[in-house]
């Protein structure tokens, strides 16, 4: 039988034999999506976690610390960092416990800037002159408005929140002068120093550790230390899970791959003994046991590819609903790779039982 003979034959012979027993190949095409649907949508959720960590990351800024010191009054001068200002920029605005109003009824807080903040908002291009200024992402820039605190009001003109500012995760601020509403800088505040690491200045990490160690031991921060916030802790946590994440994802891929393989193999195996009859003439015409063995494999991969094809749209579906943020982590490779890889592998898999059972004697097959 010639090549293209045999292979318009095996073809046909699939088809007949799917069109006979249609339950067969559907019960494995269900088992297939249904799988490949729930790893695909827990591999979509570990994507989308590190996404937004290292979106966070990126926000705040791997060279980026900012240290939060309560006081007693937000007039009373921040704690002094003077061998920090040898490796990079530093920023301090003070937040009293008070927010301003502004004419659409909006709350903002008030952000105090002293002689030292005026002169590093210059170079943020917010100088002294243009102050107050309010720092908003919903409103276009130069636009004037009107904060108040209680009696007290100052004209101000909006401003796009500087890059820089990032850190400090507040999205909107006023930021005024000390004499702007002298009443509140009476009141409990807190300072916020930014700091921006020099290239040439030691590593963040050595940084944050010299600076617990010095708030930690000095006498003069009281009951409540400053607070020393960086981008590491995030960058731990996307470190444990993008291991956590692979580490899943091998768990589920081998499972995805073992379960496949059982579940097309058990029906492989049924439907090669229930022609085992037929595949036994067709050796005895000279139809070599490879080629028998091919159909089963490229029918199982059909199969499974299918599966995998539909569980993708399923899970595109269903995380609109559920989980829309997760939608288009489903087309990264880290996603959909580790899933169509185990679906492949379980279905090669699958077509080992047949290749054994192709070892058996066509005449003791026959007889």
């Amino acid at each position: 039988m010639s090549s293209p003979s045999l292979f318009r034959y095996l073809v046909r012979e699939s088809l007949l034999r799917w069109g006979g027993r249609a339950w067969v190949p559907l019960a494995r095409l269900t088992v297939a999506a249904s799988l490949a649907t729930a790893a695909l949508l827990v591999l979509a959720s570990f994507a989308l976690g590190l996404a937004s960590l290292r979106k966070r990351i990126a926000e705040f800024g791997l060279d980026s610390i900012v240290i939060r010191t309560p006081l007693r009054r937000a007039s009373d001068p921040a704690p002094g960092l003077p061998s920090l200002a040898d490796y990079g920029r530093i920023l301090t605005l003070t937040l009293p416990y008070a927010a301003a109003v502004l004419d659409d009824g909006r709350q903002v807080p008030i952000a105090i800037a002293g002689d030292e903040a005026l002169r590093q908002l210059a170079a943020l291009n917010l100088g002294a002159g243009e102050l107050p200024v309010l720092i908003t992402g919903a409103m276009p820039p130069g636009m004037p408005v009107r904060a108040r605190v209680g009696p007290w009001s100052v004209a101000a003109r909006t401003a796009g929140a500087p890059p820089e500012l990032r850190p400090t995760g507040m999205e909107e601020m006023l930021i005024t002068r000390a004499g702007d509403f002298p009443l509140h800088a009476m009141l409990p505040g807190t300072a916020v120093t930014l700091f921006v690491r020099a290239p040439s200045a030691p590593p963040v990490a050595e940084l944050v550790k010299a600076l617990s160690i010095v708030f930690a031991n000095n006498p003069s921060a009281g009951a409540t230390p400053p607070a020393v916030q960086s981008a590491l802790p995030w960058l731990k946590e996307a470190e444990e899970l993008q291991a956590t994440w692979r580490k899943y994802g091998a768990l589920l891929s081998a499972m995805l791959a073992v379960t496949i393989a059982l579940v097309f193999g058990s029906a492989a195996i049924l439907e090669y003994e229930a022609a085992a009859y037929l595949t036994a003439l067709l050796r005895s015409f000279g139809v070599r046991p490879f080629w028998i063995w091919f159909q089963r494999a490229v029918e199982a991969a059909i199969l499974a590819n299918a599966g995998g094809a539909a569980a993708f749209f399923a899970a595109a579906a269903l995380s609109r609903s559920a989980l829309p943020q997760a939608g288009p982590f489903l087309r990264e490779a880290a996603v959909f790779l580790p899933v169509f890889a185990a679906l492949n592998a379980g279905a090669l898999a699958a077509s080992i039982p047949v290749a054994f059972a192709l070892r058996r004697p066509v005449g003791l097959v026959l007889q």
